[in-house]
């Protein structure tokens, strides 16, 4: 079918099949563009990332506030029709214990409900449970990169090293800080690498000095507890540290191997390559391949507790990695690096 325009002026006959598309098109608008512009002008997101969520928590709630999500609103059991259509859950105070990775932002206020009489139940609004948007942060640490639910917490979430939410960005500083996040994210325990600010003589919680990623900036400080009930550790040790899910004020945990062989890498700093008369006298700066710390400047690694032995002669190739361990000391001792002879191929 070919709709054709009217001249001012010309007399207007419409054809059965053009009239017939217009009224088509006129209520697909209705059914389809019009409800989508309330929608969004209510602060509704169409899609699966937005559901209603009804304030059960006892107290007013303000946009971009934090709930736990409790249990739907009807179940397949009250209304299996309601439920496949248009899943709706009741929102409550989140706890650390239960709600970690399961709670939504709320995209407008929602009213309390009250007792009566006559009782009302709690507003109903729409919630996000996975895209961007704004929200408060409790911001621990200026490195954080993650948020989840903090416990009883209702006007903002709490930021650690791993969480639900994703800060894409946020104001500086420490405390309750505006940020965007992105929410939706599996809830994964991550961790960092920390030292051991002093030595333990029992396998009890010890001091983090500070998180060994960001020695220069400081980092955070806290207590960690040994899981494998290794008894004295030396002060400095490096350690891979996470934290204990739900707990407020946070826990921390790391397991150690007493005398384990870990890599490190060398970055020659002085000394020579020797001579066909000579011994090679290298010296490193020597790093913690796995977490990046400086353990030491100006090391020779045939010195002192080293265990490394050279030729006697030769030019020597400077070395870039190799292999360490601790003594009973705490002391870092090289065993192994990639230092070689320096050879030509015969003529």
């Amino acid at each position: 079918m070919t709709l054709k325009r009217v001249r001012s002026g010309e007399r207007l006959r419409i054809p059965a099949d053009a009239y017939n598309a217009f009224i088509e098109a006129s209520q697909a608008f209705h059914d389809k563009g019009i409800d989508l512009g309330r929608e969004v002008s209510r602060g509704r997101r169409p899609g699966g990332n937005v559901v209603p969520v009804r304030n059960d928590s006892g107290a007013d709630q303000d946009r971009f506030a934090v709930l736990g999500i409790d249990v739907p609103i009807f179940g397949p059991g009250d209304n299996l029709q309601e439920f496949q259509n248009r899943p709706a859950f009741k929102g409550i105070a989140p706890a650390a214990a239960d709600h970690l990775g399961r709670f939504v932002i709320l995209l407008g206020p929602a009213k309390k409900g009250t007792a009566g009489p006559p009782p009302t139940a709690g507003a109903i609004v729409p919630g996000l449970v996975a895209g961007v948007t704004p929200v408060r942060v409790d911001v621990q640490a200026e490195g954080d990169g993650f948020a989840d639910v903090a416990d009883g917490m209702t006007g903002h979430l709490k930021s650690g090293p791993s969480g639900a939410a994703q800060i894409l960005w946020k104001e500086a500083g420490i405390g309750v800080k505006w940020a965007v996040v992105r929410v939706g994210l599996p809830f994964v325990e991550t961790g960092f690498w920390a030292k051991l600010s002093y030595a333990s003589s029992s396998p009890a919680f010890v001091e983090l000095e500070r998180d060994a990623t960001t020695v220069k900036e400081g980092g955070r400080t806290g207590n960690a507890l040994e899981v494998n009930g290794v008894e004295d550790i030396p002060a400095d040790t490096v350690v891979w540290v996470w934290p204990v899910p739900g707990s407020d004020p946070a826990e921390w945990r790391f397991a150690h191997e007493k005398g384990g062989v870990f890599p490190i890498t060398l970055s020659y700093d002085g000394g020579s390559a020797g001579s066909e008369t000579t011994q090679a006298s290298w010296t490193y700066t020597v790093t913690d391949a796995l977490s990046e710390v400086e353990l030491g400047t100006t090391v020779d690694p045939t010195a002192g507790v080293h265990k490394w032995v050279r030729p006697t002669v030769g030019v020597m190739l400077a070395a870039t990695f190799g292999y360490a361990h601790r003594n009973a000391a705490g002391d870092f001792v090289i065993g192994w690096i990639n230092e070689v002879a320096d050879q030509e191929a015969c003529a």
